[in-house]
């Protein structure tokens, strides 16, 4: 993203790996203000980024992630985007499937590396340690107008509109049974607690921000700007034309066969 008048954000249309970035020459590095994707950290983007840099990111709570990544997962299925796939799956099939997508998902992201070559202590201690030195905002999905009004305040947003986007429809959203979310938490005890500390770290965000006097009243979906910015529309018209073209050639190869 590039500021707009210096302040607030506006997305470019670059896309592309960790290791795209790094080709780009560094003149075209210097221009990025802002770069969003999921990745990593042990990618080390900031390695090639010149000049200043720091994290941000927004954690969930793992039981709701699990949900919500099955259903886009059966939502790409439906549309044709899931090669090999062709029809909806149920939890332990998404489990053999994405075995790591169920397993302390967050802390895997956010623990630098070598997950497996840790105990589940030094896992969690890793990763709670990356996000206090690393990271200059850390939010929860769960209290997400703050987590806005952090990130507002700390980078000096003046003009922002908070737009949902990339959301489920009720069709596709997932119910889970009590033993299937027994199941899941106690396979996902490092992301509950890094979701824990990931809250006191907002807490103390806000607490710094307001006793510096930067705090601003954050910007909540309902007073968002109703006109969807033209990068938005333009991107929205393409992912549904790709989403038709995969359907078409998916339906053509099966009257082939």
């Amino acid at each position: 993203m590039v500021g707009q008048g210096g302040a607030s954000p506006r997305f470019s249309i670059h896309q592309g790996s960790c290791a795209d970035f790094r080709t780009l020459p560094e003149t075209e590095r210097k221009q990025f203000r802002c770069i969003l994707g999921h990745y990593h950290l042990s990618e080390k983007l900031h390695e090639a980024i010149p000049g200043p840099w720091g994290y941000a990111t927004i954690l969930r709570e793992p039981i709701a992630r699990i949900t919500s990544q099955l259903g886009q997962f059966n939502r790409m299925v439906l549309a044709g985007e899931m090669k090999g796939h062709s029809s909806p799956v149920d939890l332990a099939t998404f489990a053999q499937i994405r075995p790591n997508a169920i397993n302390n998902h967050q802390t895997r992201f956010l623990c630098g590396g070598a997950y497996g070559r840790h105990s589940d202590t030094e896992n969690l201690q890793r990763a709670q340690t990356n996000l206090q030195q690393w990271f200059r905002v850390v939010g929860t999905t769960e209290r997400l107008t703050e987590t806005i009004g952090a990130m507002q305040s700390h980078y000096g947003w003046k003009e922002l509109s908070v737009l949902r986007l990339n959301t489920a429809k009720p069709s596709l959203r997932v119910s889970l049974s009590e033993e299937e979310r027994k199941w899941l938490k106690d396979r996902n005890s490092l992301d509950t607690q890094l979701h824990q500390f990931a809250n006191q770290l907002l807490d103390a965000k806000i607490a710094e921000l307001r006793a510096q006097d930067q705090w601003t009243d954050p910007v909540s979906a309902s007073r968002s700007n109703s006109r969807w910015p033209t990068w938005v529309v333009l991107m929205a018209a393409r992912e549904r034309a790709r989403a038709v073209r995969t359907r078409l050639t998916s339906a053509l190869r099966k009257v082939r066969q």
